[in-house]
């Protein structure tokens, strides 16, 4: 059995220590639907994400994104982000990224989704 990868073994840390971890540049590559899944779709509780395979981030598995929300301004005007490794990929996922619960949280609350985000790759 190999060993987990570092980006792996960060993104189980707690919120903040991962969102430290996953430190770097971010490139953006567009404004994609973005929901939150629970562990049917993935065990991992920690800052992951997983795409769509057939949909337009399939080649992000691997990479660390940050994704950028821009409530809107009935609500409150405050700009959120979250740093998320793409642990793999899931069938019919409903949006082009899922991310954990807790992290979708930092973003907007859990029964508004999907929701329409800035995702950029991290280098």
């Amino acid at each position: 059995m190999l060993p987990p990868e570092p980006f792996v073994l960060d993104g189980r840390q707690a919120l903040l220590d991962a969102q430290s971890a996953f430190t770097g540049t971010s490139v953006v590559r567009g404004f994609y639907n973005v929901c939150w899944y629970g562990t049917v779709t993935s065990d991992e509780r920690g800052c992951f994400g997983v795409v769509d395979p057939t949909l337009a981030l399939a080649d992000c598995v691997g990479d660390v994104l940050e994704v950028v929300y821009y409530p809107t301004l009935v609500r409150e005007f405050s700009v959120r982000s979250i740093r998320v490794y793409v642990i793999g990929s899931q069938q019919d996922l409903g949006s082009e990224l899922g991310i954990t619960r807790r992290c979708y949280m930092t973003l907007e609350h859990l029964a508004i989704e999907p929701i329409l985000a800035s995702i950029g790759v991290v280098s």
